[in-house]
């Protein structure tokens, strides 16, 4: 039984070095915590990828261009303090990306971020009541996000 479960971590760190050498990314960044959020998000024209960076207490999506590897933008909390996000979302024409994170003073809220992917500027935020895990609600219609978080 040890003998297979160290077969098994070996195997985990093999993938997972092939995996940044692949995708040139800095292993320190890689999160290991697999209970938070999606670890990679593929736009659906396929331009970009968002992959989570970080260490555990802060933790960001990391976007890219996909041909090319260029990080163009990473997300970050509403403050500047140690925060993990907790799912991002591309719009349906790629062109921009949100992400969330959640607060617990104030009664717990999420704060969600709005990126332009063209610019890497962050172009809208809103504070939703209550702990948000899936964003993909406010691309489907640009009003939703200021609909759903008054």
């Amino acid at each position: 039984m040890l003998f297979i479960l160290s077969l098994i971590a070996t195997i985990i760190a093999a993938i997972t070095s092939i995996y940044v050498a692949i995708h040139q990314i800095d292993s320190n960044l890689l999160t290991t915590d697999h209970d938070l959020g999606q670890h990679e998000i593929r736009s659906i024209d396929g331009k970009y990828e968002a992959i989570r960076v970080g260490d555990k207490n802060n933790i960001h999506y990391q976007v890219m261009l996909v041909k090319t590897k260029s990080v163009i933008l990473v997300t970050h909390a509403e403050y500047n303090t140690p925060n993990v996000v907790k799912a991002g979302s591309f719009s349906q024409d790629s062109k921009t990306f949100a992400s969330a994170y959640h607060y617990g003073h104030s009664g717990g809220y999420t704060w969600i971020g709005v990126w332009n992917l063209e610019t890497g500027k962050l172009i809208l935020s809103k504070n939703c009541s209550g702990w948000i895990s899936n964003i993909n609600f406010i691309f489907s219609d640009r009003s939703n996000l200021l609909n759903k978080c008054e």
